[in-house]
């Protein structure tokens, strides 16, 4: 799966964005406060689809300090999270009054996503005729801050397959839609650096599950000779040529550790907050672990010259009236 559109309204930094014919790599213009406001609108995307990834949204926002800080409900997309900080949320939105973003998007479904969906329309006409083209889902999702502004609403707004618009509501959505995005959700990762990497290589190269240790794999076709050891009881660290990886410098460091994230969570769609540093080997190469990488370099999209308008938000549809 990968995005073929994005259109953000209601950020501070960025009060509105709208991008489309991406490709397999998207590099925003950067660094500056309205590219890191693209990955907020990605993550607002995702985090309305995860609750673990709506949890470290907030965690981005510094709105809490771990995941752990945050109540999530959920049915079982997340519908709401709360925090107890009532101060920093007011500097997200654009409008302080409305205090809500909206994100939109044109997602690109995967053979597998396909044919699941092509297996459910059996009992849903509707959802061929959806199909009948290409298997592209339009998604809308807002987020609406509360007037005490430790709390946030989010849902799902459109679902458009093809030109059939579904209910998405969470009574009304049917049973196959509901494991859609669920799936869905489960194919970003935002790239933190500072994550336990090394944990995760060390359990995925040593699991008996076959989809953990597969991960693993991915990795070391992207990155070498490096491999996970134990340190102690509890830690783990990446090294290689019997020597801990910080020795090939912070560049290399950071390479590593952005393949880990790429390639151990089984996701399809990643963003980082810096250039990409393996070029096209992510996304383009025979042992390619993502369908879209999202990068901020210095030659990239310029978020100012993007500016989109509140219609392209809320149009519900791929399809005119």
């Amino acid at each position: 799966m990968y995005l073929r559109s994005l259109t953000i309204h209601g950020l501070s930094d960025l009060p509105h964005f709208t991008v489309g014919g991406l490709g397999r790599t998207v590099t925003i213009a950067g660094p500056s406060p309205a590219s890191s406001a693209v990955g907020d609108g990605l993550n607002v995307l995702f985090g309305a689809l995860n609750a673990d990834c709506l949890r470290h949204t907030l965690v981005r926002w510094r709105l809490i300090q771990s995941p752990d800080e945050s109540v999530i409900d959920a049915d079982p997309l997340p519908t709401q999270a709360a925090w107890t900080d009532r101060h920093r949320a007011k500097a997200i939105v654009s409008d302080l009054a409305k205090r809500r973003i909206h994100v939109a998007v044109d997602a690109v479904l995967d053979p597998p996503m396909a044919a699941t969906l092509r297996s459910a329309s059996a009992t849903e006409p509707r959802l061929a005729m959806g199909l009948s083209d290409e298997p592209v889902v339009h998604l809308e999702v807002s987020a609406y801050f509360g007037a005490s502004w430790d709390v946030l609403s989010i849902s799902v707004q459109s679902v458009v397959i093809g030109t059939e618009r579904f209910p998405c509501g969470g009574k009304d959505r049917a049973p196959w839609l509901t494991a859609l995005l669920m799936e869905m959700g489960k194919r970003f990762a935002c790239h933190n650096d500072a994550a336990d990497h090394a944990s995760m290589a060390l359990t995925q190269m040593t699991s008996a599950v076959a989809q953990d240790y597969e991960g693993f794999v991915r990795f070391t076709k992207v990155v070498g000779d490096v491999r996970p050891v134990r340190v102690g009881e509890d830690a783990a660290q990446l090294m290689v040529d019997h020597r801990p990886i910080d020795r090939l410098g912070s560049s290399a460091v950071r390479a590593i550790r952005a393949a880990a994230t790429a390639t151990l969570h089984n996701d399809d769609i990643m963003w980082m907050d810096d250039p990409d540093p393996w070029s096209a080997r992510l996304t383009e190469s025979d042992h390619a672990p993502l369908e879209q990488l999202w990068t901020v370099d210095e030659n990239g999209i310029d978020p100012s010259e993007s500016a989109g308008g509140h219609r392209d938000v809320l149009r519900f549809g791929a399809a005119e009236e």
